[in-house]
């Protein structure tokens, strides 16, 4: 985070999140120009989250304060707990020391460029802190779990990234074998951060087309559909879901409060079939198979 030489100090603000907003909120929070997102816990039904903003942005308290309650409007039950003033010291370096590198399943690490590599893995190679996606999160962890069960069993050649964010799972799939990978997502700073993160994982660029747009916009069908997405948005989603996996393809779901995945997969019903199930916390994801032969879950 950048100061100016005036202003040597920035914004500490601290909100509690109904855990199913707190993605779509760290989105809308980078829009109104946040420069990072620490969660602190996560108890019960919600998260609390540290959200720091420049002082060059929000010179001023009140003005700043406008902004959290114009959030508040926007989503039921966020709440603000604190707002305070710091003094600069190195922010930017200090947020690095939080993120260290991660194994996932039996195969997978992702690490941020700063980090050694890790020998005998597949690296999932990160610059977070922008808000789309770390690969800290659980939903994110049993989403690429699900890919590495996935390509032990099924041979997949095209896939497609719904909502990729930061392009981790476009690059889980990618390192299993895919052989080109459409990532997309409504928001142009992710897609720039998915071209970044493929430098970054030594992936080959022409394996994956990264693109702007809704869902409702795609045509060709794909042999594996990714969708790690917030399940309120997931349900209305699911008929173009459905629609762009391949006959005899998969499609794996993640993003899914555990307490709502049987109202989530009724809605892919009756056009697919779950498959395999994995559980992480609060937290579901599920694949599910046009035509489930030769399958065991």
């Amino acid at each position: 985070m950048k100061t100016s030489k005036k202003n040597q100090w920035y914004w500490e603000t601290v909100v509690l999140c109904p855990k199913p907003f707190a993605e779509l909120l760290s989105g809308l929070l980078f829009e109104k120009n946040a420069s990072g997102i620490e969660e602190l816990e996560s108890t019960g039904k919600s998260v609390r989250l540290k959200i720091f903003f420049k002082s060059d942005d929000y010179p001023g308290m009140n003005q700043l304060k406008s902004v959290i309650e114009e959030l508040i409007d926007r989503i039921d039950q966020l709440k603000l707990v604190t707002i305070e003033q710091k003094e600069f010291q190195d922010w930017q370096s200090n947020w690095k020391e939080h993120f260290k590198p991660i194994l996932v399943g039996n195969s997978f690490v992702i690490r941020p460029p700063w980090e050694m590599e890790v020998s005998g893995k597949k690296e999932i190679v990160i610059q977070p802190g922008l808000g789309f996606g770390t690969g800290y999160h659980e939903s994110t962890n049993l989403a690429i779990q699900l890919i590495e069960w996935i390509s032990g069993s099924f041979s997949y050649k095209t896939v497609i990234d719904v909502g990729t964010g930061s392009g981790i799972l476009t690059i889980a799939a990618l390192l299993t074998g895919a052989e080109n990978v459409l990532a997309i997502d409504i928001d142009e700073d992710a897609i720039s951060e998915v071209k970044q993160n493929l430098k970054f994982s030594g992936i080959d660029p022409s394996k994956c087309e990264v693109r702007v747009t809704e869902i409702n916009n795609l045509t060709q069908p794909a042999d594996l559909v990714l969708a790690n997405i917030e399940d309120f948005i997931l349900i209305p989603l699911s008929k173009d879901l459905i629609r762009l996996v391949k006959p005899g393809g998969l499609l794996v779901l993640s993003g899914i409060l555990a307490e709502r995945k049987q109202e989530t997969i009724n809605s892919f019903s009756p056009g697919m079939t779950v498959i395999k199930e994995l559980e992480l916390a609060e937290w579901y994801s599920a694949v599910m198979s046009k035509k489930a032969f030769g399958f065991q879950t």
